[in-house]
This record gives structure tokens, C-alpha cells and sequence, in this order.
């Protein structure tokens, strides 16, 4: 779950690339789940397998091909090792490509787009990189399945908001003229831009189960009580998170769009427009710029609120 806990709150900066719904929907929610629980299994398989032939058990790979060399010095192990290391270092490009580089690059953005692009916070991202000291997370399998339970507490609370949010509060519906814009009479522009509501249901999800980190590190640190409540701490998180959210969006209603435009929606009332109300006048979102051809056909101009129509 771990594994799985990044992908998910890195979802939507994926599937911002897909030109239809149909892109992101199977596409993502089977091969994400597929890979990750396939990619697990493999390595427990492989694990036990090696077991049995070497002697003993290696869960670091490179450990693993460095056992198979030590007694198989033949031509056919070593180019099996060779193709298996160029096939790791695909999966470590994509990896952090996709999972990490990627989702650092356009959160910056959104936080300091003045001064940063998606690229330049993918830069920055490797530049800072190494401050993390990734080789100490990877020295043990203990060490690694601590840092793997941590990405649970502290991301699954903002799963649980996502979840709620779309589903629960906004029902499917997203303004998107006022995603565009800073005023303040945008449903998304809160209190200067902080959503209060997001960051106390994720404080709550947290601190429910952060304590039981320590446990994993040292048994004798916390009761028994936290470290089972760690060992839950994907579902805790989750819920913990997803109910302080909706509570307070109950007691403190989110607006739902701009002051003076439309009334109560239904469920993903606003898709068939692709998120525009009918009365307003902007046509299909291509993300062609101005004075472009679309299909041979040349681009309009921007209407009074800036969106080309």
C-alpha cells in the first residue's frame, strides 16, 4: 500500500497528458493496480526462489544479481544479468520520471508559477535530490519498508480529501474559467489560496497514526496499541482524513461556484460542457493557442474573460 500511496496523489498530474476520458480512467485504474500488486508478487516470488537456489535471502536486487555471479560465473548468467540491469534501469527512469520527477515539477509550478515551469521543477527536483540521502533509505529492508509506511500516513490524508471533495462535496463539478483565475469570488481561491479545511483534515489524519513510525524504528518506543495502529495506517489515514474533510465542509460549506452564477447542480452537471455553465460563451478547450489552425481552421480570439473561443 505503501507503493501504491504516491501513484494516487500523483494521479491527476498524469492524467493531465490523456486527450480523453476514456485515457485516463481504465487505462490508469487497471494498470496501476495491476503493476504495483504484480510488481510485489514478482519480487516476493523471486525472493523465495532465490532462496532455495543461493541459500539465503536478498531482497535488494543488486544484492541479488551479485549472489547469481558470485555462483554462476557463466556466459549465459552474466548476459542475463546484463539485459535484467539495462531492464532496472529503464524501470528506475521511468520510475522517477512518472512518479517522482514529474509530480514535483508541476507542484511547484503551481505554487511559484512566476518563476517555474514543470521542467524547472523537474530540475530542481533532481538538483535536490541527493539532499535526501536515498542510499541510507535503501540500506536495509527494514529501513525501506519504515520509509514505504511513512508515504502512507502522510499522503493518504490528502487521497481521502481528493475523494471527498470530487464525490461528496462538489459532486463532479469543477468551474474551469475559475481554476484560471485569483479573484476572490473563485470557489477555488479560499482563504488567500489555503484551503484550511484540507489542511486540518490533514493534520487529523496524520497524527492519527504518525506515532507508530517510531514503532517500526524502535519496538520499545510506543505501545503495542500504536505500532497495530501503524500497521493500519493506509486505512486509518484514509478514513481519519476523508471524515475531518467532509465534517468541515458540512459545518463550513465550500462554495461551489462564482458568486451570481448558476444555482444547485447535479452530479457532474457541468461535464457535459466540459465545465463551463451554458450561458457562458467559450467553445470546446483544445489547448491551441491563438491565431493557431485546428484542422485547418484558424483559432479565435479571446473572449472578455481571456479564454479563446
Amino acid at each position: 500500500m505503501g507503493a501504491l500511496a504516491p501513484v494516487l496523489i500523483n494521479q491527476p498530474d498524469i492524467a493531465r497528458y490523456g486527450h480523453s476520458y476514456g485515457d485516463v480512467t481504465w487505462s490508469q485504474g487497471f494498470g496501476i493496480l495491476t503493476s504495483k500488486v504484480l510488481v510485489m508478487f514478482l519480487s516476493t516470488a523471486t525472493t523465495a526462489a532465490a532462496t532455495q537456489v543461493l541459500g539465503q535471502s536478498y531482497w535488494n536486487v543488486w544484492d541479488l544479481y551479485d549472489a547469481i555471479l558470485d555462483q554462476y560465473w557463466t556466459a549465459g548468467a552474466r548476459a542475463g544479468i546484463v539485459f535484467a540491469s539495462f531492464g532496472m534501469m529503464l524501470a528506475v527512469l521511468v520510475t522517477n520520471a512518472g512518479s517522482n520527477s514529474l509530480p514535483v515539477g508541476a507542484d511547484l509550478t503551481g505554487i511559484f508559477p512566476r518563476w517555474l515551469t514543470i521542467v524547472r521543477g523537474q530540475v530542481l527536483c533532481a538538483i535536490l535530490a541527493p539532499l535526501l540521502v536515498p542510499w541510507k533509505i535503501i540500506a536495509s529492508a527494514t529501513a525501506f519498508l519504515t520509509f514505504l509506511g511513512s508515504y502512507t500516513v502522510f499522503l493518504m490524508p490528502i487521497c481521502a480529501c481528493m475523494i471527498v471533495d470530487y464525490w461528496l462535496v462538489r459532486k463532479g463539478n469543477l468551474h474551469v474559467p475559475s481554476l484560471y483565475t485569483t479573484a476572490s469570488e473563485s470557489p477555488y481561491s479560499y482563504c488567500k489560496g489555503w484551503n484550511m479545511r484540507m489542511l486540518a483534515a490533514w493534520t487529523a489524519g496524520v497524527a492519527f497514526t504518525v506515532h507508530g513510525v517510531a514503532g517500526s524504528l524502535d519496538a520499545d518506543s510506543v505501545a503495542e496499541a500504536s505500532k497495530n495502529m501503524y500497521k493500519l495506517g493506509f486505512l486509518l489515514s484514509l478514513f481519519m482524513g476523508g471524515l475531518v474533510y467532509y465534517s468541515l465542509c458540512l459545518i463550513w460549506p465550500v462554495k461551489m461556484v462564482p458568486r451570481g452564477a448558476g444555482g444547485e447542480l447535479g452530479f457532474e452537471a457541468l461535464a457535459a460542457n466540459e465545465g463551463f455553465f451554458d450561458d457562458e460563451n467559450v467553445g470546446t478547450i483544445t489547448g491551441v493557442r491563438e491565431g493557431e489552425e485546428v484542422h485547418g481552421t484558424q483559432h479565435g480570439a479571446a473572449d472578455s474573460k481571456g479564454f479563446v473561443c
